[in-house]
């Protein structure tokens, strides 16, 4: 006979339709116009060095529930179908409040994803990850259609299939002002003379399925360039962040992808802090071409007690 060593049950709401992704296999119970995959909470178990939940865990945890959203072998017939297609992350905007640097290792969270909105080659996807009653992060993401460098439209079928979970996003509702996902993020035309650069390759476990640098390898240099110039006493930042940059001083993250990245590629970080709005600036170059951008927002209580 067969030993059992582990036996678990599952008790659903019945009201509910309950099903797996097979991407996974996760858990997913579908409600009118969202999908809620749970549970999440092992992801407050990974701490930074400040002991924080690890942004950089729950940001991947973020791209691949985006996956696993749409179902994968939907992806798999647009590929058959459309020779060399794929879909590839455009834009993004992560929204952090205090609440989430405040969650302890056993945290129980739930995960909600819905579609925010399906344009003609383009949909957003709009991710809350909640503890009890609040809402620990916030993430909009725009993806494309890419079909061998070109941006081709989103074939009718693949938008039917998932209208039911389409949810228009009303923004006036949030207590915070989110960047408009549709509007391109223009990097800045100069850069300071101050702004401090670091370098980093790309290596093969930073290569995803769509063969190219997984674009979170990209936000984690940009910290990692903050940290570097902090610790190095940079004059790229007026804010007094103390010896070492701890990511729990960021509210926002605005990110824009604008090229493709290649195993063994050198690339630079290039960051400053922005002198009429305080953000953190952070481009990616390869030699003169940019392939990244991010603005992150600071608190305001950081920089008051700064000035201090």
């Amino acid at each position: 006979g067969v030993n059992n060593i582990c036996q678990v049950s599952i008790k659903l709401d019945c009201r509910n339709k309950a099903t797996t992704v097979p991407y996974g296999r996760l858990p997913v119970i579908y409600y009118e116009d969202n999908c809620r995959i749970i549970p999440t909470s092992h992801y407050c178990s990974y701490r930074d060095r400040f002991n924080n939940p690890h942004l950089i865990y729950f940001a991947r945890m973020v791209q691949g529930l985006n996956t696993a959203m749409l179902l994968y072998d939907d992806i798999a017939s647009i590929k058959q179908l459309l020779k060399g297609a794929r879909n590839l992350t455009v834009r993004q905007h992560i929204h952090l409040p205090k609440e989430f640097f405040a969650l302890q290792y056993d945290a129980a969270l739930q995960h909600e994803i819905k579609i925010a909105s399906v344009g003609s080659s383009s949909y957003v996807l709009s991710q809350n990850v909640y503890h009890h009653s609040d809402c620990v992060i916030r993430v909009f993401t725009k993806i494309v259609l890419d079909v061998r460098g070109k941006i081709r439209e989103i074939p009718s079928w693949y938008k039917e299939r998932y209208e039911s979970l389409l949810n228009k996003i009303n923004y006036q509702k949030f207590d915070w002002v989110p960047l408009s996902i549709d509007n391109k993020l223009n990097f800045p035309a100069e850069i300071p003379s101050k702004a401090y650069k670091y370098r980093f390759e790309i290596r093969f476990d930073d290569i995803d399925e769509n063969f190219h640098t997984n674009q979170i390898i990209y936000v984690c240099n940009c910290f990692n360039a903050a940290s570097d110039a902090v610790t190095n006493k940079s004059l790229a930042y007026h804010t007094n962040f103390g010896s070492d940059f701890n990511p729990s001083c960021i509210t926002d993250i605005h990110s824009n992808y604008y090229a493709e990245s290649f195993e063994f590629e050198i690339l630079d970080v290039l960051t400053w802090q922005n002198c009429e709005d305080n953000t953190l600036q952070f481009l990616i170059k390869r030699n003169k071409r940019t392939l990244f951008y991010m603005a992150a927002t600071i608190r305001d209580e950081i920089i008051v007690e700064s000035k201090l």
